[in-house]
């Protein structure tokens, strides 16, 4: 039987602020698997410092590069504020500019996202169903993001911060709202 997903979303856009000086491209892809568990990969590549002062550019480099060896990015911290399990952190590139992956894994879809409902204050839902013909169907969808609140310090700005992909381990994508397949 062929596994298919029908995605359903609208999508938060959060108002994420610069982390600190450091320039960045940021990349996030999220894997479904057929048992609905998850895993969220952010890959933040390009990153350095625009600081003028050199000085100043290489101790800002210098605390990026020492937390994320040392596993602490805004990123794991992020994953692991929405109950992402098993968070790995890997340096792919230790120079400037730095490339640096971090990953972590849900039990389902919908534990991620109904965490961000609750972190943020919002009126919304996660759900995910599944029909008897195989396909599932994943709803988020936020009633009214005008009251939400994340925090001004909240870990969440690690998310959220670049694209944001979606990808399915078997089957494919059927219909999607909100963004494009």
């Amino acid at each position: 039987m062929k596994r298919s997903v029908v995605l359903m979303m609208t999508l938060l856009t959060l108002a994420i602020g610069s982390l600190g000086c450091l320039d960045k491209v940021q990349e996030e892809t999220i894997y479904l698997e057929p048992d609905g568990k998850v895993t969220w990969t952010v890959l933040e590549r390009e990153v350095r410092s625009d600081e003028d002062d050199v000085a100043e550019r290489e101790e800002e480099e210098k605390r990026y590069l020492d937390a994320a060896l040392a596993g602490r990015t805004v990123a794991a911290e992020a994953l692991s504020d929405l109950g992402g399990r098993q968070i790995e952190v890997t340096v792919l590139r230790e120079r400037r500019p730095f490339s640096v992956q971090t990953e972590a894994t849900f039990s389902s879809i919908v534990d991620p996202f109904r965490q961000l409902i609750a972190q943020c204050g919002m009126h919304g839902v996660a759900q995910l169903k599944r029909h008897p013909d195989g396909r599932q169907e994943f709803l988020f969808a936020i009633e009214d993001d005008s009251d939400a609140d994340c925090g001004d310090d909240s870990s969440l700005e690690g998310l959220f911060y670049g694209e944001v992909r979606w990808l399915l381990a078997e089957g494919r994508f059927l219909e999607a709202e909100g963004f494009e397949i």
